[in-house]
C-alpha cells in the first residue's frame, strides 16, 4: 500500500502547486491537501528510516506513530483525488495536472479499481487530454469491466491520436 502511495506522490510532484488564480477555490483546496499529503508521507520515510537504526525499546513507539500517519494519508487520498478532480475540471489545460490525474487513473487500474480508472480516465478525456495514453488506459478499464462497446472505442481513439 505504501508503495502505492508514494508512486502517486511522486507523480503528484509533478502537478504541485497550482495557481489558486489559475482553478479558483478548487486549485486552492487541492494544494492544502496536497502538501498535507506530502507531509505526511515525508514523515512516513522518515519513520521507516529511524525504525532501522532505533533501538528496541523505541521501535513500538515508532510503529505507532507510523500506523496513524499511515492511517492519515490513506483517509487523505480521497479527498486528495476529488480534489485533483476538481483542479482538473476548472484548470484543464494544466498539463501537469494532467499527468497527476493520469497518474491516479494508472493506479488505480493497476489495483484493480476499473470503475475508478475509468472514471479519471474519462474525465481526463472530457477535458481534452494533452497525452493520447489515457485513451489506451479507458480501454484496458473498459474492457476490464466488460464494456465492451466502451472499450473498442477508446482503443480505435488511442491508434487514431497514435497516428
Amino acid at each position: 500500500m505504501l508503495r502505492g502511495i508514494c508512486s502517486v506522490v511522486l507523480m503528484a510532484a509533478l502537478a504541485a502547486p497550482l495557481s489558486a488564480q489559475e482553478g479558483g477555490n478548487a486549485a486552492a483546496d487541492f494544494n492544502q491537501k496536497f502538501d498535507q499529503w506530502v507531509g505526511l508521507l515525508e514523515r512516513l520515510r522518515s519513520i521507516q528510516a529511524e525504525y532501522k537504526v532505533a533501538k528496541p525499546e523505541l521501535r513500538a513507539g515508532l510503529e505507532e506513530e507510523f500506523n496513524a500517519k499511515l492511517k492519515q494519508a490513506e483517509d487523505l487520498y480521497p479527498q486528495m483525488v476529488m480534489g485533483a478532480e476538481a483542479a482538473y475540471k476548472a484548470t484543464p489545460d494544466d498539463k501537469r495536472l494532467g499527468d497527476f490525474m493520469m497518474g491516479m487513473a494508472r493506479q488505480a487500474y493497476d489495483d484493480d479499481r476499473y470503475e475508478k480508472s475509468l472514471a479519471l480516465a474519462e474525465t481526463v478525456i472530457e477535458n481534452n487530454p494533452r497525452n493520447p495514453e489515457i485513451y489506451a488506459l479507458a480501454g484496458q478499464a473498459a474492457m476490464e469491466l466488460t464494456q465492451l462497446d466502451k472499450a473498442e472505442n477508446y482503443v480505435d481513439k488511442d491508434k487514431e491520436e497514435r497516428k
